[in-house]
């Protein structure tokens, strides 16, 4: 009787010693595991939304120096005084008709010298702006 006590109870305690997950330890895995997977989701929109702004801004900025550069290489700048809407807008990044971008600019006269203004804008959520201002003699 005594035998059959001891052999049950080693048993019982090889079941309970056993290697296995019990089922709160994989839960508790699985919590872990979906919290950090989540963050990881986050992280990712997050640097896919500001690759996409960068890359908008980085267009804009190229349009302003697209025009800037073509207008200082005028041999005469006419006096505009109010900003000037370019014919093709909106633009696209490469310049060309059917965009985002609507392209302005102006040009001054102060002290015998020419004020130069690009400003290209888009708008995403809000209104977004990219100007270029030079002065050069002429």
């Amino acid at each position: 009787m005594m035998q059959r006590y001891q052999d049950r109870k080693k048993k019982e305690t090889l079941l309970r010693s056993s290697g296995g997950f019990m089922l709160v330890e994989l839960l508790v895995a699985m919590a872990i595991l979906s919290i950090g997977l989540l963050t990881v989701v986050q992280v990712q929109a997050s640097v896919a939304r500001s690759n996409l702004n960068a890359r908008r801004v980085a267009a804009a900025a190229g349009l302003t120096q697209e025009k800037m550069e073509e207008m200082i290489n005028l041999p005469t700048l006419s006096v505009t005084q109010e900003f000037v809407n370019d014919t093709g807008n909106p633009l696209k990044a490469d310049g060309t008709s059917g965009g985002m971008y609507f392209r302005s600019w102006k040009i001054t006269e102060a002290s015998g010298m020419k004020e130069l203004e690009v400003k290209v804008t888009w708008t995403e959520k809000t209104s977004r702006s990219v100007i270029l201002k030079t002065s050069v003699v002429k």
